[in-house]
């Protein structure tokens, strides 16, 4: 069987009207796979062009689980031209001016400074390969980079092009699915979610073996940046440029290093930008309509109004399923005023279960290996590494697969750049 280069972690896609047809715009929610992960993403996309009027968006469920929807906005940036706008985690709206080239060395001693340079799909990956997953030191990678010319105080944004791999999503499936199978993923579920005595380990055991972290040199150690902690976080970011604001006075020698599971995350491009946040306008739409359209077998379309549960984060949900899609509307505005540039920044907030794909034996006596797993700081990482690198050597590769469905409506694969691989079916992914 062959191993997936590249998934986005089970989550809808946004698609967004550029004038001929939907376009993808990006993947969202990608880390909440519990209700108490539950997070607003900030995705951006400079295309979107009125459809009859409005700016016409579809956010698809391409994979077996089902995704709990409680905010859809839409937020019109301009931005002076020659810049590029871009949201960070938190929704606060940066511009990219002056982006500069980094200097990086990996954790194998390689100088990666040329393969960073540029956003041109030739990324840095870790080299499973020449690992021993029982040692800690060989859990972990990291690219440390050099910023040009830093100040030695104020602040500076990080731009990065960092996208999450297969791995992120064997972990997910084996997790729910295989190591108890599937008629006991609503326990399992519930329990992640609501066992007081269990989430501390969990989420930590999470954090460790899937978080990207930022990290600073303070002249003696690499210290992780105080508020910009990935966890509890699958991807890191979206395969899309990223914004991260980090304060120089802490960092030492310009030095700054990124920190991740070994095989987790893999790295496209890295630069700075010192400029100032160029002066922005932001203008948040009203949602004018909302509706989850469902995938049957009917001859008639099947719809239902979501406005009501979408319109704000006030804890109602749109609930929506593999093949269904919402489809919801912003009444467009005249274009941006001389001398300005404009960008679609669309927050979506909510969570997803995971349902599929179904492993059918029951495996409860396997409960207590579980808990050990999810338990002791690394022994998921030594588990899932060596059986993700060489799937064929292991009953697990008879049963995994990530499955996904063409949409119903007209949308552009072609943007989505992905790779194609026998476990993935006919679907490209974010």
């Amino acid at each position: 069987m062959a191993r997936a280069e590249h998934y986005e972690a089970p989550c809808p896609y946004l698609f967004g009207w550029d004038g001929d047809g939907y376009k993808f715009v990006d993947s969202a929610i990608t880390s909440a796979f519990l209700q108490r992960y539950e997070v607003t993403t900030f995705d951006s996309a400079s295309y979107l062009q009125p459809k009859d009027g409005y700016y016409d968006i579809n956010l698809y469920g391409p994979f077996e689980d089902v995704w709990y929807i409680n905010n859809l906005g839409l937020q019109v940036v301009d931005h002076p031209e020659g810049t590029q706008a871009i949201a960070d985690v938190t929704g606060q709206i940066h511009t990219i001016a002056d982006p500069q080239p980094v200097s990086a060395v990996d954790s194998y001693g390689n100088d990666v400074t040329a393969l960073l340079a540029a956003q041109d799909l030739n990324y840095w990956a870790s080299d499973l390969g020449v690992k021993d997953f029982e040692s800690d030191a060989d859990l972990h990678d990291w690219v440390s980079v050099t910023l040009p010319g830093a100040p030695a105080e104020g602040s500076a944004k990080l731009v990065m092009d960092v996208r999450s791999t297969g791995l992120s999503d064997f972990k997910l499936w084996t997790l729910f699915h295989y190591h108890l199978g599937t008629p006991n993923l609503g326990y399992l579920t519930q329990r992640f979610e609501s066992d007081e005595g269990l989430i501390p380990y969990f989420d930590y055991s999470l954090w460790l073996t899937a978080a990207l972290r930022i990290q600073y040199w303070n002249g003696s150690d690499w210290v992780d940046f105080p508020g910009i902690a990935a966890a509890p976080d699958l991807s890191g970011f979206f395969g899309r440029p990223q914004v991260v604001p980090v304060d120089l006075g802490m960092v030492k020698g310009g030095q700054i290093r990124l920190l991740m599971p070994a095989g987790m995350h893999e790295i496209d491009y890295i630069a700075v930008d010192y400029t100032a946040d160029g002066a922005v306008t932001v203008t948040d739409l009203p949602l004018v309509a909302a509706e989850v359209v469902y995938n049957t077998d009917l001859d008639v379309t099947v719809t239902e109004d979501v406005m009501e549960a979408v319109a704000a984060p006030d804890g109602a949900y749109a609930e929506f399923y593999q093949g269904d899609y919402i489809n919801y509307r912003f009444a467009a505005i005249d274009g941006p005023a001389e001398g300005m540039a404009r960008t679609f920044v669309l927050p979506v907030g909510g969570y997803y279960h995971l349902l599929g794909k179904a492993f059918a034996e029951d495996r409860m006596d396997n409960l207590p290996m579980l808990e050990q797993l999810v338990t002791v700081p690394n022994e998921y990482a030594r588990w899932s590494l060596p059986r993700y690198v060489d799937m064929d050597a292991y009953p697990v590769s008879q049963h995994f697969g990530i499955e996904a469905l063409l949409p119903p409506f007209a949308a552009d694969w072609d943007a989505l750049n992905c790779d194609f691989v026998e476990i993935v079916i006919t679907a490209p992914c974010g």
